[in-house]
């Protein structure tokens, strides 16, 4: 995605944190990445620099278990494609990590670099819909956010995971 160059990856733990920026500079040419560890300071980022972030990688559970909806729904504001991954579920006996849109489990943990690989090809695939997250970039990003926006989109995301789209 050549119109993809600093990526904001939201995690409340380091080693995620690391573990994914390894894989983004191990598979993309010419990209930035911002780390934050909170959904507040990650929010507060968009809100002061919207213009700079291309693309929000953010966990589920940080400060409470729906802080990772708060920072997608910014950036969905700002016309910022973001995709929910939360970790550490337990699926049959396995643990895997979830990718909220395009969705999609991978076995493993956060923590691995090669697990963020997959994750970061899934989400650059163009699959679902032509990868409906990566429209609003198309669109170019908002001067002020437009939370109506937001949450259209966040309807669109989740009709097309149970099936409606």
């Amino acid at each position: 995605m050549s119109k993809v160059r600093v990526i904001a990856i939201v995690d409340d733990h380091v080693e995620n944190r690391n573990a994914a920026t390894i894989a983004v500079f191990e598979t993309l040419l010419n990209v930035s990445v911002l780390r934050f560890e909170s959904a507040e300071e990650a929010i507060a980022a968009l809100r002061s620099h919207a213009s700079l972030i291309d693309l929000v990688l953010t966990d589920m559970e940080m400060e409470d278990d729906q802080a990772g909806y708060r920072v997608a729904h910014e950036a969905w504001a700002w016309n910022i494609p973001a995709t929910i991954i939360s970790g550490g579920h337990k699926g049959h006996g396995k643990e895997y990590v979830r990718l909220s849109y395009p969705t999609e489990n991978f076995p493993g943990d956060k923590k691995d670099p090669e697990v963020w690989k997959l994750i970061l090809a899934n989400v650059f695939s163009g699959d679902r819909i032509n990868n409906a997250l990566f429209t609003a970039l198309h669109l170019g990003k908002k001067a002020k956010p437009d939370y109506g926006f937001a949450v259209t989109l966040a309807q669109v995301i989740a009709a097309g995971l149970h099936g409606a789209c």
